[in-house]
């Protein structure tokens, strides 16, 4: 007898605690493509649900045997499904509805949703996890490549075949790293395992660890080239409209699901989707999100939050999705996973721990073998993805591609990488006034050769004045992974007179901004210069790099010029000198790519500074003075106004030097080159001023697509202003040349019109083409003629 009251109370116990397992997937009927973030209820109990993750699935437990779910998701119909417990796991499929939700209007009253959306903008700073002071976490990234026909989350019926797919992705990848962040802006992620089908040594997966956005919570972000206005900022129901599609209780919270979409009538860069809101907080939950209107690439991005230790909202599961050409037929699409595990809200961090770059990779990560990776990967492989994997390192064993993926490693020094050589791509071809069309090139041995030092030299023969040009260099780096080096280098060439900042050693593009190339397609007056170099760089802070030089150069001016001095009549020059350049960016986000450390964002001013000294008398150089040339540039995004982008420039010589070394106006016009040259003056002539001492202010705005914004007509309204003071001590030493400052004040302002024009690009992006018109007005008008005080420019684009 007291064994049966035993099993009694035994059976009792296990059946008030036993929990029953519920799990599956959901998928579009017609498509079978995996439903993320569906509203799931179970047994009509409106106090028992969960929602489907970013690939679909679902899970619960409970004490209760669960017999029927109901399904609810924006766009499908609801739906009430029977279930049977020994069936698990589940795929229930959801049939999209005709009803436009666009076009639902609320009758009376204030729209529901406005008071939810208002709370979860007023918390969002609070939940944003940048406002956390410490964190780490661990990461499991996974991209693929697919068409239609094999879209990961397609899942296919047993008795179907689609006689157009494959049973592999055309690429895939994956990455497992650990971040770490200190407020507010110090993160760190570092790469100790990677794989990427069809290679070895796969050098750009830094860059593909940046794609993925991991915050809803800015009033603005960037998606591809444009700023988009987040739904939850401040103000954002004067521009979005928003429909409480659903609720969903979960224990103690209620879930909101919320669709957004823009006003009508609103000129802006919207955004279209869905937000889950907790009242937890009024927090995001999940998030869908697209552009309003198709884009040419077009990114869709997932994201899950999960609440850590009760107290923070956190993502948990990232998603984005770039569909190239999106078309009905010969859809490309780039999917990225990345799922967060391990978060730790109070980790010790120092920000001595930080290196320079924001994403770093350990040198081992390529060579982790497949124990390791059944042992960290947060969701094992399919079939398809093992199978991508055995085929593409197939190819890769049969093909070049991992010298296809090296010729990457070297952009930073403009070089393409071709096994132990690299070919310089900015001196292969060139024009401007003096040569017409210049064709050369530059070989130099890389750094996958010997990573200590490089060697090499360019030539190349001008077309109208038939002469050649050449120049060589060689580069240490004795340690590689550090920002330092050294150079030797000479050259052989024709540069620019009185030019603000000369680029022409290789290594002063490391402090120095680099001109651009477009600006010699309008200069005629060239000095024939014999240079030789010995400089140096070191970071010398985190965020200051330093560039120390000593020169000699020689020049002989192709034009019609005297300098006259102490009674003498000079007009070939040498130069002695010494100098130090600076290069201060607060805050710059770094990405090694190879053997390079690329700059990913500038989000405060960048200033430079550079100092030289002329020598005379040492090394048979003529000349004592002083040279300084400093600058600012930076740009910042204006909520429903757009992006200012602006900079500054001045610039001092002291002491009695020639033409060639001190500065002119910086103009960019040509009646018959029209093409739009930022930075400069775009009606002053290149060589029409001639100073000593300057400051210059170039502002750009551009609306972007605010003011116009319709389906086939986005034209960007882009305005101009310029602004140029400068003097010159001595005229009376200068002969030969146009003698004017700018003692006055040079004006100029002008108004653009991009893509007025748009022209597909090969189904995956537009090709624009824009005008506009640039007048110059002040002391420095030129009365002779009305027309020869405006410029008429020409502006191309690529956006997506």
């Amino acid at each position: 007898m007291h064994s049966f009251f035993t099993f009694i109370f035994l059976f009792f116990c296990l059946s008030t605690h036993a929990q029953f397992i519920v799990e599956g997937s959901i998928i579009d009927a017609e498509t079978k493509e995996a439903l993320p973030f569906v509203n799931i209820t179970f047994n009509h109990n409106i106090q028992l649900g969960t929602t489907s993750d970013i690939d679909g699935q679902f899970k619960l437990e409970h004490h209760e045997i669960i017999t029927s779910a109901q399904l609810s998701y924006v766009g499908y119909q609801n739906k009430n499904i029977a279930l049977k417990i020994s069936e698990t796991p589940f795929l229930l499929e959801m049939e999209r509805t005709d009803v436009a939700l666009e076009e639902i209007v609320v009758i009376a009253g204030e729209n529901p949703a406005y008071r939810i959306i208002r709370k979860a903008a007023k918390n969002r700073n609070v939940h944003d996890p940048k406002k956390v002071p410490t964190y780490t976490y661990d990461s499991y990234n996974k991209m693929r490549v697919f068409d239609q026909h094999n879209h990961p989350r397609k899942v296919a019926p047993k008795d179907s075949v689609d006689h157009n797919s494959i049973d592999f992705y055309y690429t895939m990848m994956e990455i497992i790293s650990k971040v770490q962040y200190i407020a507010p802006d110090k993160i760190q992620e570092t790469i100790i395992a990677s794989k990427l089908s069809g290679f070895k040594d796969p050098t750009f997966v830094t860059a593909i660890a940046e794609i993925q956005p991991t915050s809803f919570h800015k009033d603005n972000f960037l998606i591809l080239d444009k700023e988009y206005l987040n739904p939850i900022s401040s103000g954002c129901i004067k521009k979005y409209e928003y429909r409480l599609e659903d609720t969903l209780y979960q224990e103690q919270d209620t879930v909101y699901m919320i669709r957004f979409f823009p006003r009508k009538n609103k000129t802006f860069d919207a955004l279209k989707g869905v937000l889950y809101i907790n009242t937890n907080g009024y927090a995001i939950q999940n998030v869908l999100a697209e552009p309003a209107q198709k884009q040419k690439i077009h990114l869709k991005i997932e994201q899950q939050y999960t609440l850590i230790d009760h107290q923070k909202w956190f993502p948990s599961q990232l998603n984005f999705e770039v569909e190239l050409a999106p078309r009905k037929v010969d859809t490309f699409t780039i999917q990225g996973k990345r799922y967060i595990t391990n978060v730790n809200l109070h980790p010790h961090l120092h920000p001595k721990d930080f290196g320079l770059n924001k994403v770093t990779i350990n040198d081992d990560a390529h060579n982790k073998d497949s124990t390791f990776w059944i042992e960290n990967r947060t969701h094992q492989l399919t079939v398809k993805e093992a199978k991508t994997y055995q085929v593409l390192d197939k190819i890769g064993r049969q093909l070049p591609l991992d010298l296809l993926m090296a010729s990457i490693n070297e952009l930073e020094d403009e070089r393409i990488q071709l096994d132990w050589l690299s070919v310089n791509y900015t001196q292969i071809l060139e024009f401007n006034l003096h040569e017409q069309f210049r064709l050369g090139l530059g070989l130099y041995s890389s750094y996958k050769w010997n990573p200590y030092f490089s060697v090499g030299g360019y030539f190349a023969y001008g077309f109208k004045d038939k002469e050649w040009k050449y120049g060589g260099s060689i580069t240490f780096r004795p340690a590689p992974k550090k920002d330092f080096g050294f150079q030797i280098s000479y050259v052989n060439d024709i540069l620019e007179p009185a030019a603000i900042i000369q680029n022409t050693h290789s290594l002063s593009k490391k402090v120095l901004p680099s001109q651009s190339f477009t600006r010699r397609n309008v200069l005629d007056q060239m000095d024939r210069t014999y240079e030789f170099e010995i400089s140096g760089y070191f970071r010398s802070f985190r965020y200051l790099r330093t560039r120390i030089l000593g020169n000699w150069s020689y020049k002989i001016p192709l034009y019609d010029y005297r300098f006259v001095a102490d009674n003498e009549i000079l007009q070939k020059f040498k130069f002695a000198r010494i100098g130090i350049q600076f290069r201060f960016a607060y805050k710059e986000d770094f990405v090694k790519m190879g053997s390079s450390n690329m700059s990913l964002r500038n989000r405060y001013p960048v200033v430079y500074l550079s100092y030289t000294k002329g020598l005379k008398g040492i090394m048979d150089g003529g000349f004592d003075y002083h040279k300084i040339v400093g600058g600012l540039e930076s740009s910042f995004f204006v909520k429903g106004l757009g992006r200012t982008s602006w900079f500054a420039q001045a610039g001092w010589v002291g002491g009695e030097t020639p033409y060639s070394i001190l500065f002119n106006g910086r103009g960019s016009y040509d009646r018959w080159r029209m093409f739009l040259i930022k930075n400069t003056f775009q009606t002053m002539r290149p060589n029409e001023f001639l100073v000593n001492s300057f400051a210059y202010l170039f502002i750009e705005h551009n609306f972007g697509s605010l003011l116009f914004n319709t389906p086939t007509f986005k034209p960007e309204v882009k305005l101009y202003q310029a602004i140029g003071f400068g003097w010159l001590d001595h005229p009376e030493h200068h002969e030969g040349i146009a003698v004017q400052d700018l003692r006055k004040g040079y004006f100029e302002s002008g108004i653009m019109l991009a893509n007025l024009i748009r022209l597909p690009m090969f189904n995956f992006g537009y090709f624009g083409l824009g005008v506009g018109a640039f007048v110059r007005y002040g002391s420095y008008h030129l009365p002779q003629n009305l027309l020869d005080n405006f410029a008429f420019k020409i502006d191309m684009t690529a956006t997506f």
